[in-house]
């Protein structure tokens, strides 16, 4: 039986089947293809950027060289420390781009005041 003919067969409004017989009709479409991908990658290389495909995202300046583990879903990009999600960033679609969050830079100062020139430690 192909999904049209499925459709034909059940004519009624939808508000009156039950909800056995919706998921019956909706079972024809199969799952959702945009489930999350994940792997390990180094935690950054000096810019605090991890690599995905060919685009980079920035990852708080504490996880330079630390692995770290990144989910891949369709319209995003989360990346974890351990259990804890430390970034999140709207995928990029052309090629080569980068996308950079400021507040994931603040602590470098407070890390190494002579890295901005003007910075005092507090």
């Amino acid at each position: 039986m192909t999904v049209s003919q499925s459709f034909e067969v059940h004519r009624e409004p939808v508000g009156k089947r039950s909800t056995a017989a919706i998921r019956q009709l909706l079972s024809h479409f199969g799952r959702s293809r945009s489930r999350p991908v994940g792997c390990s990658v180094p935690g950054g290389d000096r810019y605090a950027r991890v690599s995905v495909r060919t685009n980079r995202y920035s990852v708080p300046v504490g996880l330079i060289g630390r692995t770290v583990r990144m989910m891949l879903h369709a319209s995003e990009v989360v990346v974890y420390d351990g259990g804890k999600e430390v970034a999140r960033h709207e995928l990029l679609i052309a090629k080569g781009q980068a996308r950079l969050e400021v507040d994931h830079y603040l602590e470098a100062p407070v890390r190494k005041p002579g890295a901005v020139p003007g910075a005092t430690a507090p």
